[in-house]
């Protein structure tokens, strides 16, 4: 019976689908009958070939846009894998770059730090301060083989994009290299305006002292680096600090003739300018004043000469700027002196007179300057020296001549009783002798 139903049933099938074929009509046919309609229904599902064909093409098609998001997705998903494996190695070897270095190891990497920086190379610079970070500030401020470290030696040579790197590695930029000498001394001593005003932008100490005791605006002015040295004052540099023998910048700046620092020191902002002491002395009691009369800078001397203190004040052996200037021949700025009331007659501790140096040292013009300001050509030293006997002895026969002309006493004596023909027979002054014996009588 149920094989029966079985042919049956496959021939009602066939008869179904032929039908269906000829009329295009399927849903039709499947009503016919609850039975028939099961069994095409069943046919429309697994054996309707065209049907099938259709719906298996689309259903291929959607599997493989399906199967190929999922490869792309999965393509993606491995290289973001990959990458973040590739980053975790690569962090691994950067702590394996980062570590402490042995003893042995640092005098090299020292030495690989200064090549860099010496060859401005920024590439190498920054490798090398990544892969030595345990180690940088050691690195950075010991000495190397010329007792430069990397701090001083980018300063030396005023590389200021390689001091950036070094600074922000976290390098202190105060320490001393094997010479003494800190950034700021060296970037002011090669006159590297770019890199002395960086590192004060990074607050350095501005006042720091080398092993001999000079800070950078002594350097600056030694140099005559005049927009450093006003830099320097911008950034409240003291100007009245004492280096060794007790040298102020200004001292050093009216030694060396340079007008344009005196002005710059004592003409700067007005918070400096009364800080600035134009008459502070030195170990010996040398004042600025002094010391540019002793090397004769008249432009110099001028910026002094409105301080009256500064042209009387003296030294420890009591000789002032017109002794020193007398002594030394700078008639024009003895000249500017006398004009500014000098005292023709101030005597040092031993009593030399402004005159009597200048006649020791046969300075006729000076001497002469001296007469027409008033000053007494006869005051004695301690020792009962006089002008004429000092000239005597040292065979300076001009200023003798002149000497008699303004009727000194010529027999005077010194405390030991020497006359000044006694001391040019003496040292064999032939014609200063010869001179005295003919001058008319003493006065």
């Amino acid at each position: 019976m149920s094989g029966r139903r079985s042919v049956t049933a496959n021939v009602g099938e066939r008869e179904v689908i032929e039908k269906g074929n000829s009329t295009g009509d399927v849903s039709r046919c499947t009503n016919s009958d609850n039975e028939t309609s099961s069994v095409v229904t069943h046919v429309s599902d697994h054996e309707y070939p065209l049907s099938e064909t259709a719906g298996d093409g689309q259903r291929k098609r959607t599997k493989h846009r399906t199967r190929k998001k999922t490869d792309d997705e999965d393509l993606e998903s491995e290289k973001r894998r990959e990458d973040e494996e590739e980053e975790m190695r690569a962090a691994e070897r950067r702590r394996g770059f980062v570590r402490q270095l042995q003893p042995d190891e640092i005098s090299a990497a020292c030495e690989k730090l200064l090549e860099a920086a010496k060859e401005y190379n920024m590439k190498n610079m920054r490798r090398y301060l990544h892969r030595y970070a345990q180690d940088v500030v050691k690195l950075c401020t010991m000495s190397g083989p010329e007792g430069y470290s990397v701090v001083t030696s980018t300063a030396d040579l005023g590389y200021v994009d390689i001091m950036k790197l070094v600074v922000n590695a976290g390098v202190p930029i105060h320490w001393a290299d094997q010479h003494g000498w800190i950034a700021l001394h060296l970037a002011v001593r090669q006159g590297h305006d770019d890199m002395v005003r960086y590192l004060l932008s990074t607050k350095t100490n501005v006042d720091y002292r080398n092993r001999m005791g000079w800070n950078a605006i002594h350097v600056a002015v030694k140099k005559g680096h005049l927009n450093i040295v006003k830099l320097l004052i911008q950034f409240k540099a003291d100007v009245n600090a004492k280096g060794p023998n007790g040298w102020t910048p200004l001292h050093l700046a009216a030694f060396d003739g340079r007008r344009d620092i005196v002005e710059a020191i004592i003409n700067g902002p007005r918070s400096i300018t009364q800080k600035a002491n134009a008459v502070m002395q030195n170990d010996n009691g040398a004042t600025p004043m002094y010391v540019a009369c002793q090397n004769g800078h008249l432009d110099v001397v001028k910026c002094f000469t409105f301080v009256m203190q500064a042209i009387t004040t003296r030294q420890k052996a009591g000789w002032g700027p017109i002794h020193i200037s007398s002594a030394n021949g700078h008639l024009s700025v003895v000249e500017a002196l006398l004009e500014s009331d000098a005292y023709v007659n101030i005597q040092t501790r031993g009593g030399a007179t402004p005159a009597y140096l200048a006649s020791q040292n046969g300075h006729l013009g000076i001497v002469r300057a001296h007469s027409e300001a008033g000053a007494d050509l006869g005051l004695a030293t301690k020792d009962g020296w006089t002008p004429l006997h000092v000239a005597s002895q040292r065979g300076r026969t001009e200023v003798v001549k002149y000497l008699l002309t303004r009727r000194v006493q010529i027999d005077r004596q010194t405390n030991l009783g020497e006359t000044a023909l006694f001391l040019a027979a003496q040292n064999n002054r032939r014609e200063i002798a010869l001179t005295l014996i003919r001058d008319p009588k003493p006065s």
